[in-house]
């Protein structure tokens, strides 16, 4: 299959007995395959945050081929992630009722925090929107779950992919994220939850601008050279057909900089981190006290009855004046038991009421955050 580009050229998809999978065939119009003027991308919302805005010297057909198929390129990316098990499914042939594509792929996340799972397994649902075009943008939409972290089922995330033509060999890659949730979450859940996409995903982000910018050094470096002898247009279609199928040794070739630590760029789902679980156990400790501070004053009141009690059968008076004067003297004891208990419950009440203030504050810089 050819794809057109803006030079009247063609670029040659490889067949699919090729290493690598070909870029699957998105819906073209009639007219106006020749993009021209400035992409701006304004045919659809962008929701969540953005994770990454850059132009990179590839083709936009190209860096499709590389992001969503079986290139090595994407598999020496997700393996400089600790991302192991990766099983992708081929794109359909056939569009879907709205003009959609869809694929399924798998993988097994590494996991770098010190409290919980060390890998998730996790689904990856991508779907190429009707409005992409060959040659011009392409967009995509990653649905993730990770089925193996806490509160899985709560939420998943939802990132789009844009990939816009600025020249013959630039690209400019748009990528928003945004959390979903399934079903209602509690309020510091939430905003954990949140903030642990809002630090992980970029991260990775980064880490793939860097092994685009590597990959667009290479072909520049590798191009350079034949640039400087005059090509016909045949020439120039094998050549581009020589750089898909030398695209399995293009990340294998790579050596990251020693500044670049990989656990800094390991997988990052969205799930409890480490301030998650520290606010949980936090909140636990301040349950179980509580609880025992009950027990505590319960079994203190028992042991006020039975003493009571006690001295009231030891102690039976025989005439009357004896009889008022225990009356007096459980009065006074009463009293003197009374007062010391009301402090105790006033010092409890204080300590719950300091307690809820703290949590409070708490939560409110948990969301300030």
């Amino acid at each position: 299959m050819m794809i057109p580009t803006n030079d009247n050229s063609a670029i040659q998809v490889v067949p699919s007995s090729s290493p690598i999978p070909p870029a699957p065939a998105v819906r073209k119009s009639d007219s106006d395959d020749v993009f021209v003027g400035e992409n701006v991308c304004e045919s659809h919302e962008h929701g969540g945050k953005m994770a990454l805005n850059d132009v990179f010297g590839l083709d936009v057909d190209y860096m499709f081929e590389l992001l969503f198929t079986d290139s090595q390129f994407y598999r020496d990316f997700l393996a400089s992630r600790k991302t192991t098990e990766l099983i992708q499914t081929p794109w359909p042939v056939e569009f879907d009722e709205d003009g959609s594509k869809s694929r399924l792929i798998t993988y097994t996340l590494s996991l770098n925090y010190k409290i919980g799972p060390k890998s998730t397994k996790t689904t990856e649902k991508q779907t190429i929107l009707p409005e992409s075009k060959p040659g011009s943008h392409y967009i995509v939409d990653a649905e993730v779950h990770n089925l193996e972290v806490p509160y899985a089922d709560t939420f998943y995330t939802i990132t789009r992919f844009c990939l816009l033509k600025e020249s013959n060999n630039k690209t400019r890659l748009k990528v928003h994220c945004e959390v979903k949730y399934r079903k209602q979450a509690w309020g510091p859940i939430k905003v954990v939850v949140g903030k642990c996409a809002q630090q992980g995903l970029p991260e990775n982000f980064n880490l793939l601008a860097v092994h685009l910018r590597r990959e667009a050094d290479r072909n520049h470096g590798s191009t350079t050279s034949n640039n400087n002898n005059s090509m016909n247009n045949s020439t120039k279609k094998k050549l581009r057909k020589r750089h898909k199928q030398q695209s399995q040794s293009i990340a294998s070739s790579f050596e990251r900089p020693a500044h670049m630590d990989a656990s800094r760029y390991s997988s990052q789902p969205l799930a409890f981190s480490l301030s998650a679980n520290t606010l949980a156990l936090f909140l636990c400790f301040i349950i179980i006290l509580l609880i025992f501070l009950n027990v505590f004053l319960f079994l203190k009141i028992s042991q006020l009855e039975s003493q009571t009690l006690l001295f009231y059968r030891n102690s039976e008076p025989s005439i009357k004046t004896d009889w008022r004067q225990l009356i007096d003297d459980e009065e006074n004891i009463y009293k003197t038991q009374s007062a010391k208990w009301k402090k105790v419950l006033s010092s409890s009440l204080l300590i719950l009421d300091q307690i809820k203030t703290t949590m409070q504050t708490l939560y409110k810089r948990v969301e300030e955050i």
